[in-house]
């Protein structure tokens, strides 16, 4: 399963993947479900867990540096001691964002590009960033579109409904940095924000609302929780440059509905999944009571002359496959149900 993780620089994307560490890892979550590098061998476990600590905000007591480079991270998800699924999220340079529409001959440049477009389109998910600070600080929701990150994202997926209508796609808009914006945004549990956020995202929840292959959500999160750091603002001196958000973590974090966005960005997956497998356990019943009406002793004759399988070895056949995906069957109705539900918590459906 993979997931793209889409914003720009200074979001926080990096921060969010440390906070989904933190909430998730071995000990620290309180769902059951948990998170762990995925390694073929006890020193790659442990080296990839000491990688992820190395960037934690709660080892050097200050956020994460920015991405600077495209990174791959590959997990396993588990319910208590039960394998669950592996995915893998896609971690790359904000600054890419402002360059994907270019048409340069850095050659570099290009293979990333090419990368972060290769891997949205085969995402089963995307989780698409944009800065709360930023969206609600400005009144005007152009101006709020551009500078917090969206306007690029609902350009990027307007070309992608173009290119890839009939696909699948999952989507959640994540709304970072939650704890630091105006207490008026907060009220009725981040409603006035869920609508702003609503609102800036407007090209993909339209989209959302034509195209019944996608289907999404929205989520107010902060990796640090309330209370947990201090945030100054200084205004720019010019319209056409950004505000400046400086931030300085005063507390131990505790972060808020991280692990929401990845049972919902998983679960909604698995259950897509298992509706696909239904739709092939269906199918293959059609074409087994078909195998069956002629299998025939003719029919049996036929095939051995002939060496080809006989009806009746063909309606075995998918026999065994109709197993195979009822066995998947069971596995995801035991995690996308609890994964999904759990989600719906605090993830406002769209579209």
């Amino acid at each position: 399963m993979k997931i793209a993780l889409i914003g720009e620089s200074g979001v926080g994307k990096t921060t969010f993947l440390c906070a989904l560490y933190e909430t998730l890892r071995v000990g620290n979550s309180s769902s059951g479900f948990y998170i762990s590098p995925t390694a073929n061998s006890f020193d790659e476990s442990l080296f990839l867990s000491g990688k992820l600590d190395s960037i934690s905000f709660t080892g050097n007591g200050s956020f994460p540096p920015g991405t600077q480079k495209t990174t791959l991270w590959s997990f396993d998800l588990r319910y208590q001691n039960q394998f669950v699924c592996n995915f893998e999220i896609m971690e790359y340079r904000g600054g890419i964002l402002n360059q994907i529409f270019e048409n340069s001959s850095d050659a570099y440049l290009k293979d990333e590009v090419d990368t972060l477009s290769a891997h949205i389109a085969l995402s089963d998910s995307v989780i698409l960033f944009a800065d709360s600070t930023r969206l609600t600080y400005y009144e005007d929701i152009r101006e709020a579109r551009r500078w917090s990150g969206v306007r690029i994202i609902n350009q990027i997926f307007q070309s992608y409904d173009s290119f890839f209508a009939s696909r699948n796609l999952n989507f959640l808009m994540v709304l970072t940095k939650a704890d630091a914006i105006d207490s008026k945004w907060k009220n009725n549990n981040y409603q006035p924000l869920i609508e702003r956020g609503t609102d800036a995202f407007n090209a993909i929840i339209e989209i959302s609302r034509q195209n019944l292959n996608w289907q999404g959500g929205i989520v107010p999160i902060s990796s640090v929780g309330e209370g947990n750091a201090e945030t100054t603002f200084q205004r720019p001196s010019r319209f056409n440059e950004p505000l400046i958000v400086t931030t300085k973590l005063i507390n131990y974090p505790k972060p808020m509905n991280i692990e929401h966005t990845l049972f919902f960005s998983i679960g909604l997956t698995l259950q897509k999944m298992r509706q696909s497998i239904y739709e092939n356990v269906k199918k293959n019943e059609q074409e087994i009571e078909g195998a069956l009406s002629q299998a025939s002793r003719a029919n049996s004759i036929w095939s051995l002359l002939t060496k080809k399988n006989s009806a009746a070895q063909i309606a075995q056949i998918l026999l065994e496959q109709r197993a195979k995906d009822q066995l998947s069957l069971r596995q995801f109705d035991s995690f996308s149900y609890p994964l999904f539900t759990t989600a719906l918590q605090k993830v406002h459906r769209v579209g």
